[in-house]
């Protein structure tokens, strides 16, 4: 149940964040050197299928292979989890800072 509801509230962080306008004179300088980190929001919606793809995954790990009494070890040593893991990773920092 708890794993349907990660990926759920992920799903709805990414679809419904609305874009944050800012008015850039009253902003303090941090704010200025990052703008784009507020109107990025909407590109995340791009990584709702890995993350539903890494709990199902891990999921599938701990009912089918019995593997779920080290977690720690599951996510170190399933190559495709680590990988999913990985672009998903690459790809929220890559919307976050680049887009």
């Amino acid at each position: 149940m708890f794993a349907n509801t990660s990926w759920l509230t992920w799903t709805l962080y990414t679809f419904l964040q609305p874009p944050v306008s800012l008015d850039r004179q009253k902003i303090i300088h941090l704010f200025t050197v990052l703008p784009r980190t507020f109107y990025s929001q909407k590109w995340l919606m791009v990584t709702v299928p890995l993350v539903i793809y890494g709990v199902m995954r891990y999921l599938q790990l701990i009912y089918e292979k019995n593997e779920g009494e080290s977690p720690a070890r599951i996510l170190l040593s399933d190559k495709p989890l680590i990988s999913a893991l990985v672009i998903w990773g690459t790809l929220v920092v890559g919307i976050i800072y680049l887009i």
